[in-house]
């Protein structure tokens, strides 16, 4: 193997090198890397490795998806699959015809300036608007893990860098006062119909589904895989399965106790060990409301979504007792990082707080002065 200066039409191109390499059927091959000299004879080590040892046959990505899909689909939750799954149709054509030794720096800045400049795209192929960064970052990522999955499987070597992500600032969510949320729930409970009016029959069943991620800080995921055997009554926790099947437990509300117990016995003792919140439909947990949840903001006058719900609850949590560490455990992330951002969230409500403050007493010495 030999890594020289790369040329066109005889002339050197910066921060590009030729590879030729044997490779493992003992072929002569030869690869361009684009990056300094010191990444490019890392990059050549990398591959004089992985064509002289055994176990690695460094094969194109595309050959190796469905394994890797078929690990997904039994270690990770629904959604994160149908998500990958997303992703992969813009990944896909792009990356894994390429073995990984085959990935360079300059492929991904392609790939990036690639999909700025397609946009969003709807499923009927109507470009709907330029592409956010944490969403191509999303892209990036899913790939980076199915190269850690192959690295983990024997299937190919590291890459030598590490993939970058694009800067973007993240939006902190506006969280609802208390008493709108609040609304909000009694507004699914009343179920409005199309003439304004509550719908007979009402299904309070929706009601408790959004009370129970409200007051409990849940996923929607969450809490509509939620089962009978889950609620500990006689300890007043419930049991939560969250993201990696990791378990956590939670502490039973008040009004949720209430709530589910009266549930509960409307049910009957034949779904005491089944689904909580099961669709009538198809006696699985609810892909999602929109429709109703969107009829109860508009009769509470705010636009709420689950995980809004969630927000509220960490923010509250954290102006309550000032103590992260809680926050972290309720909302049962690994790390405490991804729990700071309600930090940001409640310094952003005190600002919000501090302006209506000055503005009040703005109009008070006005009205003085008249």
């Amino acid at each position: 193997m030999a890594v020289r200066p790369y040329k066109q039409n005889d002339k050197s191109r910066p921060l590009s090198w030729m590879i030729d390499f044997y490779n493992s059927q003992k072929k002569r091959d030869r690869t361009i890397y684009i990056g300094s000299r010191a990444e490019a004879e890392a990059h050549e080590s990398d591959l004089r490795k992985q064509h002289t040892s055994g176990p690695l046959v460094n094969p194109p990505i595309n050959r190796i998806l469905p394994e890797y899909l078929t690990w997904m689909r039994n270690h990770r939750a629904e959604n994160t699959v149908k998500d990958i799954e997303w992703s992969l149709k813009k990944i896909q054509p792009h990356f894994c015809h390429y073995p990984v030794n085959r990935i360079t720096r300059r492929l991904i800045e392609d790939y990036i300036a690639k999909r700025k400049t397609a946009g969003r795209i709807s499923a009927q192929g109507k470009r709907l608007g330029e592409l956010k960064a944490s969403g191509i970052n999303k892209e990036l990522a899913y790939l980076s893990s199915i190269i850690s999955w192959m690295v983990d499987q024997g299937y190919s070597y590291p890459l030598p860098f590490k993939i970058p992500k694009l800067k973007h600032r993240r939006r902190l969510p506006r969280i609802p006062a208390h008493s709108e949320i609040e609304a909000f729930i009694a507004a699914l409970g009343d179920e409005i119909g199309a003439s304004g009016k509550p719908k007979k029959g009402a299904d309070r069943k929706k009601l408790i589904l959004a009370a129970v991620i409200y007051d409990h800080g849940l996923r929607w995921s969450e809490a509509t895989h939620l089962k009978w055997q889950d609620i500990a009554w006689a300890n007043g926790v419930i049991i939560i399965v969250g993201k990696g099947d990791k378990e956590r437990t939670v502490l039973l509300s008040d009004r949720c106790r209430k709530l589910l117990a009266e549930h509960r016995q409307k049910a009957g003792g034949n779904l005491a060990a089944g689904l909580i919140f099961a669709n009538p439909k198809t006696g699985r947990p609810y892909g999602t409301q929109q429709k109703a949840w969107k009829r109860a903001g508009q009769s509470a006058g705010v636009k709420i979504n689950p995980h809004l719900l969630r927000h509220a609850f960490a923010t509250y949590t954290l102006e309550a007792t000032g103590d992260l560490r809680v926050v972290q455990t309720e909302l049962g992330h690994s790390s405490i990082a991804m729990s700071e951002i309600y930090t940001h969230i409640s310094h952003s409500r005190r600002r919000e707080v501090g302006k209506k403050r000055q503005e009040y007493l703005k109009n008070s010495l006005k009205n003085e002065k008249e």
